[in-house]
């Protein structure tokens, strides 16, 4: 079990999601035990639309689990003007990348929000669009309503913070910019104790919750194969195969 997580990136500055209200609304639609469940047949581990892998030291422990919630998703809906709300959810044709968009298909239903998908070829998704223009501004993956894309596992949260959340990141497909979130995530990353570190992480992940611009609503088990002739292999959840002690 990796810090692997699944981002669903909501633009955040322009079109039908900017407004913190409807992403949240869309956020609570998901029964997210029972979509690990279908999807990832249990596979996994329950996200909450945060980075914070449980297995990080610096994740705060005591952060509420975003739970599936219908009646308040429209309540939202309703309050931000929303009632009718469409979308196209963008992403690629890869593992479990088309199953997972359906499921969010289905359970947006639920709560009276169509979102139609787009699956795409692994090289139109990642490539600039047409091929040749500038790449930060036109790459489906960055630049999309609505993206779900996957990200490898890492030993701490950091470069999901500096590239996928921070205003500078260049990996920030909700083109999120909040100078609070910034600085505290500043103040994490230049924290030297585990409980200053636990402190800057529930505050992100409140603010997360509040604004929600990425919905990680599961990360993935890592799978691989080994013999029993093999000794002292460890996999690593990014794909790596280290063999110095094998």
């Amino acid at each position: 079990p990796p810090a692997a997580p699944r981002q669903r990136c909501m633009r955040s500055d322009t079109g039908v999601l900017k407004d913190p209200l409807v992403r949240r609304a869309v956020a609570l639609s998901i029964n997210r035990p029972q979509q690990l469940a279908k999807i990832m047949l249990g596979a996994g581990q329950v996200g909450n639309d945060n980075p914070f892998w449980s297995g990080f030291a610096s994740s705060d422990r005591s952060t509420k689990q975003r739970t599936q919630n219908i009646q308040l998703a429209k309540a939202l809906l309703a309050a931000a003007g929303a009632s009718n709300l469409k979308f196209t959810l963008t992403t690629w044709n890869f593992l479990d990348h088309p199953d997972h968009a359906a499921s969010i298909q289905a359970y947006a239903r639920d709560a009276g929000i169509t979102v139609n998908l787009e699956v795409m070829d692994g090289g139109k998704y990642y490539d600039s669009e047409p091929a040749g223009a500038d790449y930060a501004t036109t790459t489906p993956w960055l630049n999309r309503t609505a993206s779900l894309t996957e990200y490898g596992a890492r030993g701490v949260p950091n470069v999901y913070l500096t590239r996928c959340y921070m205003s500078t990141g260049d990996w920030n497909g909700s083109h999120y910019k909040n100078p609070e979130f910034d600085s505290v995530a500043k103040t994490y990353l230049g924290a030297a104790e585990v409980a200053a570190q636990q402190k800057a992480t529930k505050r992100m992940a409140g603010l997360l919750l509040r604004d929600t611009p990425v919905i990680t609503d599961y990360f993935i088990s890592y799978v691989t194969a080994s013999s029993s002739k093999v000794k002292n292999y460890v996999p690593e959840g990014i794909s790596h195969v280290n063999l110095a002690k094998v």
